[in-house]
């Protein structure tokens, strides 16, 4: 049986490698979307394709899942920055017209080939 005080290092090392963690999410986030390749806007708007829900995280990394945020196959998205396998993104609901943004592994988006903004 371990000592207290090791249990108790233990407990606190925990705590502070799952604080680190979403610092770095945080931190990763702001690196990907400023050194991320820009999707231009004429061509922004993608659909998400295979068949199972895609799930959306804080930063471009699988460690920084958003439980319970995802979109659904089919779903239109606009896509703003590709960051090494993901791809930042923001999804209006359709009835509510709330706002969703983060991160989708880009390789379940395809591009419509339309935009919001005019080809440039």
């Amino acid at each position: 049986m371990l000592p207290i005080k090791t249990v108790t290092l233990c407990l606190l090392t925990a705590v502070g490698f799952s604080a680190s963690a979403a610092t770095d999410c945080e931190a990763l986030d702001h690196k990907a979307s400023e050194n991320g390749i820009r999707i231009p806007g004429n061509m922004a708007i993608h659909k998400v394709v295979g068949h199972a829900k895609l799930q959306f995280y804080s930063a471009p990394d699988l460690a920084c899942k958003l439980p319970g945020v995802f979109i659904l196959p089919a779903e239109s998205v606009i896509a703003y920055v590709t960051y090494g396998e993901f791809t930042a993104v923001m999804y209006v609901h359709p009835t509510t017209k709330e706002d969703t943004e983060g991160w989708v592994l880009g390789k379940r988006l395809k591009a419509t080939g339309y935009g919001i903004a005019p080809k440039q």
